[in-house]
């Protein structure tokens, strides 16, 4: 590369609030600015501080990453120097300390005006609090999925502006389909369900609408539908189906409580 290009570069890259760095078109990664370079804990004349060419394979930064996300990100970097292009990959990379956080990587080409590739120029950004919340989500939906099939109770909703419906695995298991069916207006009313049974539509206050819903008498099972309500920012009708065949053959109760979206459970 040449030399007032590189000098350039480190200036502005140095002046960025986020780790930065450049690697040569074949993609040996050969400068890191000031914050990268102190959060990998690199010595004060390391090479990668200075832009400082060293011939090594254009793999050898994969020993700063997780050994786990090595395979990946090897991936993405060789479509990136066979295509040229553009592109991004999530990996962990490890600290002075030797504690490892997740970064989104994302790599564009630095063009001469004829096109030819003059190097790479890359921005990771720390997402390591992004990934926690998405790990306690994923634990909160297992939790939840587990809780339904114990207790045979399913949710399903929809999106009002695009009138898509949406439903837990066990709700697919209580209306007799397997986990992972999409769920249609013919699926829940017409493809499980007969008008007839219908046999009990009363309002709770102006809450939700209680229906007695027989397929079979081992799908059994007690619907509701909640009003319109706001969840992440768009509008959504949420209900619970709860599987009851059992409890009406031992106590014969027909109604027995609502599970108004999410809310505490209310008798009827």
């Amino acid at each position: 590369m040449d030399q007032s290009l590189g000098t350039q570069l480190q200036t502005t890259l140095n002046t960025v609030p986020a780790f930065t760095w450049y690697s040569l078109p074949s993609g040996t990664l050969t400068f890191v600015n000031h914050r990268y370079a102190d959060y990998l804990g690199l010595a004060s004349d390391h090479p990668l501080r200075f832009g400082v060419e060293t011939g090594v394979a254009w793999d050898t930064h994969l020993q700063l990453l997780h050994p786990d996300d090595h395979e990946s990100s090897r991936a993405v970097g060789e479509t990136i120097l066979r295509t040229g292009g553009a592109g991004q990959a999530a990996f962990r990379v490890r600290d002075a300390g030797g504690v490892y956080r997740w970064f989104l990587s994302r790599v564009e080409p630095f063009r001469a005006s004829d096109g030819t590739v003059l190097c790479f120029i890359g921005i990771n950004l720390d997402i390591e609090d992004r990934k926690r919340v998405e790990e306690a989500l994923r634990r909160n939906e297992h939790s939840l999925a587990e809780a339904q099939r114990l207790s045979h109770v399913g949710s399903v909703g929809m999106q009002v502006s695009t009138k898509q419906i949406f439903w837990s695995e066990e709700s697919a298991r209580i209306y007799g389909y397997a986990p992972g069916t999409d769920p249609t207006p013919a699926t829940i009313l017409r493809g499980r369900g007969m008008p007839a049974s219908f046999r009990r539509q009363a309002r709770v206050g102006r809450r939700c609408v209680d229906r007695r819903c027989v397929d079979r008498p081992w799908a059994d099972r007690h619907c509701r539908q909640a009003n319109p309500r706001a969840v992440d920012g768009g509008c959504r009708r949420c209900g619970d189906q709860m599987k009851i065949g059992d409890r009406d053959r031992i106590t014969g109760i027909r109604e027995f409580a609502v599970f108004d979206g999410g809310e505490r459970a209310r008798p009827v």
